[in-house]
């Protein structure tokens, strides 16, 4: 199971991913 501190760390990747992409 994910804890909120895993999916915030998630959320956080894929931001900086979107942002590289970009």
């Amino acid at each position: 199971m994910t804890t909120g501190s895993d999916v915030d760390r998630i959320i956080d990747n894929a931001r900086h991913h979107a942002v590289s992409r970009v």
